[in-house]
Formats: C-alpha cells, sequence, structure tokens
C-alpha cells in the first residue's frame, strides 16, 4: 500500500524525504519535546529519526498511515535517548520540572509527566499504549484497534501502568 506522499514502492528519493519533513517533521518535533522534556534532545532525536527515513525509507512507504510510523521511529529513538540518561539526571529533571509551583510542588506531579521520565522501564508496546492515551487521547478502544489487544487488555495494561505510577511517586515522595 502507498500514499500520494510516496507513490512507487522503492527507496525514499531525497525529494521524498524532504516532503515527508515539511509535511511531518513539525508532528515529529512535538512527540520528540513531550517525551523528552528538552528542547536540543528533541530537535537531535527529530533529525535521527529522519536519518532512519532516508536508512530504511521503503518500510515508511508501505505504512497506512505514515504519520503513526514516524511516530514509532521517533518514539524508540528518544527512549534510546532515555536510557542513556542516568537515572540520577532523570530525578533531577523532576524537581526542576515541578521547581515554583508551590508549597509543595511534588504533589502538582501528574501522571502523565512521571510515566513520561519513567517510560524506558516499560516494554516497547506498553509504552505505545501509554502515549497513546496519554499523548494522544486514544480511547480504550482506539487503542485496541491500533495495537491488536482486547479493549480488557488495554484496560488492565493501563491500570497496571497507574500502578507503577503510583508506586514511583511513593518511591519519590510524591503525595
Amino acid at each position: 500500500m502507498t500514499s500520494p506522499l510516496f507513490p512507487c514502492n522503492m527507496a525514499l528519493s531525497e525529494e521524498q524525504v524532504v516532503a515527508a519533513y515539511e509535511r511531518y517533521g513539525h508532528l515529529v518535533l512535538r512527540r520528540c519535546r513531550f517525551i523528552l522534556r528538552d528542547e536540543q534532545l528533541a530537535e537531535d532525536a527529530l533529525h535521527e529519526v529522519f536519518v532512519k527515513v532516508m536508512k530504511y525509507g521503503e518500510s515508511l512507504l508501505d505504512a497506512d498511515a505514515p504519520v503513526r510510523w514516524l511516530y514509532r521511529v521517533a518514539e524508540r529513538v528518544c527512549f534510546d535517548q532515555l536510557k542513556k540518561r542516568p537515572a540520577k539526571q532523570e530525578v533531577e529533571m523532576i524537581e526542576q520540572d515541578t521547581a515554583g509551583r508551590g508549597a509543595d510542588p511534588a504533589a502538582e506531579v501528574s501522571d502523565r509527566e512521571l510515566l513520561v521520565k519513567f517510560l524506558d522501564h516499560f516494554d516497547k508496546k506498553t509504552r505505545r499504549l501509554v502515549l497513546l492515551y496519554h499523548l494522544d487521547g486514544y480511547s480504550q478502544d482506539q487503542i485496541a484497534r491500533e495495537t491488536g489487544w482486547s479493549r480488557q487488555t488495554v484496560h488492565k495494561k493501563l491500570a497496571r501502568v497507574h500502578e507503577k505510577a503510583e508506586s514511583l511517586r511513593r518511591s519519590l515522595g510524591i503525595a
């Protein structure tokens, strides 16, 4: 299956890569910013995504939805970057993100913020589930269709992720 942006089933030309960057680059960058919480790292990740498009673009040609294919590549790139960060840096980032939020800034840290910081503790499919739910606002039914899981499985996995988030909160002393 091909899309109008990628009309033929062969390696992407330079023009096709440029067209993909112009059409989807801002969306990929937004996703990278959300995951990494660092502008420079997000821009580096964006560039790495499109380097991968140049190398493996033929997979993009067969994608039902190019933006979803690019999101998966961006997520892998971002989580690889997160794995390279020391755990101490993650805790410092939480403290920086919560600074200035009031008397007990840690109490205002949302599940979403904690999950983004610690998503590298989850397998790829679970990370995708969390991003679809918390970032993209997908319903559990939509996630089930996207992942191939049943809606009940999606519900159970989300519940487990939220339990882990609560455990992380307790271990960090966050109310």
